[in-house]
């Protein structure tokens, strides 16, 4: 069943969306790749899978959320970061690279079962969206086998986005608000990320105002930190940092050319209109971020999952309030 989409029209309504309206396609030359938020959720209308890849604390859950709002389409998510929660919670180990080669298998194992669950629940008029770093260890088969059934489905039944971060301090923000996030009272949660994170939580496309009812804040509040214990923490978050800056730089020393490449196909967005502050990336990094954009992207080609929207997208840094949408509890 497809699902008739009205872009918004008023930069007011665009801007609660920031995240979403901010991304854009990585690779230079992407046709129309300034309205490309708008393309991803047309073609989310009529799509049954969206697949959200990219390692933790790239913003992939801010978009998820702000991409079933917008779209006003009924949704349902798999989380891998909820499998990896279970893995962790039965086998009683830490979140670190001490897991042993079974617990990633379980855990993936976790998530596939996830999905079919979900898949054998959603309604016609529902989009299934699966948020996982999809590389390696961490779901990377999962993400080949949806590369596979992308070869018999028609073009746009499953989108795949890989978003990549163009500044480390996503991570790093992300990483922050997560301690403070679950640490905190309920009914102080809202007041924490309005305040600190510069993040508004929204209902029903409302932001929650300071003098919302205590209960309506406790209820939000358990429902925020419950979604944030599910989150990748502070230890995870680096050390994936630190896997994907070593595997990006082998990757980019093994073949001198694909440096050529990355400067002639790979475009780095501007910074999104209205930040405050010096956001000149230092040219290392920059480069950094352009090859891993380049590597995300000759992955897609090489699963063959690089069709119609599917592609890479640079989540740029900004400062400016972030919108964040929360079902009521």
């Amino acid at each position: 069943m497809s699902h008739e989409y009205h872009s918004p029209e008023s930069e007011a309504s665009r801007g609660k969306y920031g995240i979403l309206y901010n991304i854009r396609p990585a690779e230079l030359n992407f046709p129309d790749a300034i309205n490309f938020p708008d393309q991803l959720l047309h073609q989310l209308g009529t799509a049954s899978r969206l697949v959200l890849v990219g390692m933790a604390g790239v913003g992939k859950t801010t978009l998820r959320l702000q991409i079933a709002e917008a779209l006003g389409r009924p949704s349902l998510s798999v989380l891998y970061d909820e499998a990896a929660a279970q893995e962790k919670e039965e086998s009683g180990l830490a979140r670190t690279a001490l897991w042993s080669p079974s617990n990633w298998t379980n855990t993936d194992q976790r998530l596939r079962e996830m999905i079919v669950t979900a898949e054998n629940q959603r309604h016609d008029n529902e989009l299934l969206i699966i948020e996982m770093p999809g590389e390696g260890k961490r779901a990377g088969q999962v993400l080949a086998e949806v590369a596979q059934d992308m070869q018999s489905e028609p073009i746009g039944k499953t989108i795949v986005v890989n978003v990549v971060s163009s500044d480390p301090r996503i991570a790093m923000r992300s990483g922050h608000a997560r301690p403070r996030i679950i640490t905190s009272p309920p009914e102080k949660v809202v007041a924490v990320l309005r305040d600190e994170f510069h993040t508004v939580i929204t209902v029903n496309g409302e932001a929650v105002p300071e003098t919302a009812d205590p209960y309506l804040l406790e209820g939000l509040g358990r429902k925020i930190q419950r979604d944030y214990m599910f989150m990748a923490p502070n230890e995870v978050i680096a050390q994936m940092r630190a896997e994907e800056m070593a595997t990006t730089l082998r990757w980019s020393f093994a073949d001198p050319s694909r440096n050529y490449r990355m400067v002639e196909q790979i475009t780095i967005p501007p910074v999104p209109e209205g930040s405050e502050g010096d956001y000149d990336l230092p040219p290392h990094w920059q480069v950094l971020s352009k090859a891993s954009a380049g590597r995300q992207l000759e992955r897609f080609d090489n699963l063959q999952i690089k069709r119609g929207l599917s592609t890479v997208v640079f989540n740029p840094y900004t400062q400016k309030t972030i919108y964040l949408p929360i079902s009521l509890p």
